[in-house]
């Protein structure tokens, strides 16, 4: 970092990037079951709609509670997922995409 613009004396500097709030807008199904989703179930993925989706170096994760699962990234604004195990069944669980 530097105040003066001049990066001259850095060394071994690694690149920093600035990501635009992700937004979630909508997410399909809203429940399923504890144990996730399989196609037992007949159902494959989470889909989740919303702005500023990427997928950045290595994996896009969505956290249901304490569980992440690796996040299909089609394009910034949709993406899909697998649906988790749960240990909450009797309240709703918070929902991040990092």
């Amino acid at each position: 970092m530097s105040v003066t613009g001049d990066f001259s004396d850095s060394v071994n500097s690694v690149d920093f990037e600035y990501f635009t709030q992700i937004v979630v807008e909508r997410i399909f199904p809203k429940y399923g079951p504890k144990d996730g989703w399989d196609e037992a179930w007949g159902r494959d993925d989470i889909q989740i709609w919303g702005q500023n989706f990427k997928q950045i170096k290595g994996e896009t994760l969505v956290s249901f509670g304490t569980h992440a699962v690796v996040a299909t990234v089609i394009n910034s604004t949709y993406l899909t997922c697998k649906s988790p195990q749960s240990d909450v069944v009797a309240k709703a669980i918070p929902i991040s995409i990092s």
